[in-house]
């Protein structure tokens, strides 16, 4: 299951579909349904995977760890279908079942894509402070007009400025150094509006990690941006994936 959800964070779904089918081999027959159905949902299989989810929730009735587990994939497909009020069902759903942050922040993203920031804001209050947490209650905070908005964007710039005086001194002695982008991206684009700055971020991070929000972001930074060539390159980079996510789609 590690390796599916490895090759499938790389955008390699045939990988991805391997691991899963081994899963089966293995004698775990519900895991190997769900990660296959995790991939066809992925390439726009989108009714024949959200059945499948949904028979899985039927039979795993009374363990409330897998359920949830299964509610927040189905809140995810959802998500990239165009339904944010289903996959926010499914993501309270979730955390009603089995508390997790993950999930949490999943809900955060449907909250501030769908112009709810106060409630996203007030959501990540009881979340642990790192980086993906932070930078969304900064972006959060600004588009609700918070007071908070200020000191907000003042931790992660701060913690941003640091991690980026440690890669200068790692790439002198590794140049095989890599950083995770997507937070230094979206914060760059939501907060700081330095779109150049993000295309520049969402790209490296999209070189490696290939997650539909990292290609959604990529998608996001482009079109702000301006170059008309960096948005055909996200669009190019969803077909050559096969993946299937409206909001991506729609973003011209």
């Amino acid at each position: 299951m590690t390796l599916a959800t490895v090759r499938r964070v790389q955008g390699r779904y045939a990988a991805s579909d391997s691991a899963c089918q081994s899963l089966g081999r293995a004698g775990q027959a519900a895991y190997a349904r769900a990660c296959n159905a995790e991939n066809r949902g992925l390439r726009g299989a989108v009714e024949a995977a959200r059945l499948e989810f949904q028979q899985l929730l039927a039979a795993s009735t009374g363990n409330a760890d897998i359920q949830a587990w299964l509610l927040v994939s189905l809140a995810e497909l959802e998500t990239r279908s165009g339904n944010p009020t289903v996959a926010e069902n499914h993501y309270r759903s979730a955390l009603a079942l089995a508390p997790d942050d993950y999930a949490r922040l999943g809900l955060v993203d449907v909250l501030l894509d769908n112009g709810r920031p106060a409630q996203a804001l007030a959501l990540t209050d009881a979340m642990p402070r790192n980086d993906a947490v932070l930078v969304r209650r900064a972006i959060a905070a600004k588009r609700a007009g918070a007071p908070s908005a200020s000191s907000d964007a003042a931790e992660p710039r701060e913690r941003f400025d640091q991690t980026a005086q440690r890669e200068q001194l790692q790439s002198a002695r590794d140049t095989a150094v890599r950083r995770h982008a997507r937070e230094q991206a979206m914060f760059a684009l939501w907060v700081e509006e330095r779109a150049d700055l993000a295309l520049v971020l969402a790209r490296e991070n999209a070189s490696w990690q290939r997650e539909p929000f990292d290609v959604l972001l990529l998608a996001h930074a482009a079109r702000t941006s301006g170059p008309a060539q960096a948005l055909r390159e996200a669009h190019q980079l969803q077909l050559d994936m096969g993946l299937h996510d409206v909001r991506i789609s729609s973003i011209r």
